[in-house]
């Protein structure tokens, strides 16, 4: 790959490829887990704060309960409402939507009825994606489809399936990395669908 002031070299570069899906651990690890994660992703957010910490608070709030009951279509009218909310070549809207898809394409009990809902809300994301950046509407489609970057998969295995304990940190780090506030909007995305997903079934609809 060549431009007129930079020659980039493939011949070795490695494929990466996500890792082969692995048992879950137990509910309750899980969940200290995602505890975790939280508290770090607060201290981060405290300092690196945007529209998810201020306008958009809220729409935030009700979108994790609209997962946890499976009300897509209050999903779908909160999600449309993120795009393109904030600033920079990806808004911060856009990066907690794409780190939502990758936590609700994660396997969780009631897979029918869950399944149902994440693909309303990929269309949702698809149908209004224009109105947002082009490097943004770009990353929704990816997203939409099922294609997520490594470092949000990988955190996604470490809060799921990992048995090291010390991976969540590491994951969490290389993820809260990314930009100046993208990781930490794309982890706020991810755990809003993780946490939403480890309700136990049968109580998805109290």
């Amino acid at each position: 790959l060549q431009t007129p002031r930079v020659r980039l070299h493939w011949q070795h570069a490695r494929i990466w490829r996500p890792a082969a899906p692995r048992p879950r651990l137990p509910a309750a690890t899980i969940a200290e887990r995602l505890r975790q994660a939280e508290w770090l992703l607060a201290l981060r957010r405290a300092t690196h704060r945007n529209v998810i910490d201020g306008a958009a608070a809220s729409t935030v709030a009700t979108l994790r309960s609209a997962c946890v009951v499976l009300d897509a279509a209050r999903a779908r009218e909160l999600a449309a409402r993120l795009i393109g909310w904030g600033e920079g070549l990806t808004p911060a809207g856009d990066d907690l939507l794409a780190g939502l898809l990758a936590g609700l394409d994660a396997p969780a009990p009631m897979q029918v009825q869950r399944r149902d809902f994440r693909a309303a809300m990929a269309a949702t994301v698809l149908a209004q994606r224009l109105r947002t950046t082009a490097i943004a509407a770009h990353g929704l489609r990816l997203a939409a489809a099922g294609h997520h970057g490594a470092p949000l998969l990988e955190l996604r295995e470490a809060l799921l399936e990992e048995p090291d304990p010390g991976a969540v940190d590491r994951a969490l780090h290389a993820a809260l990395s990314i930009g100046a506030t993208s990781g930490a909007d794309m982890v706020s995305g991810l755990l809003v669908a993780l946490q939403a997903w480890a309700v136990p079934a049968g109580t998805d609809r109290q």
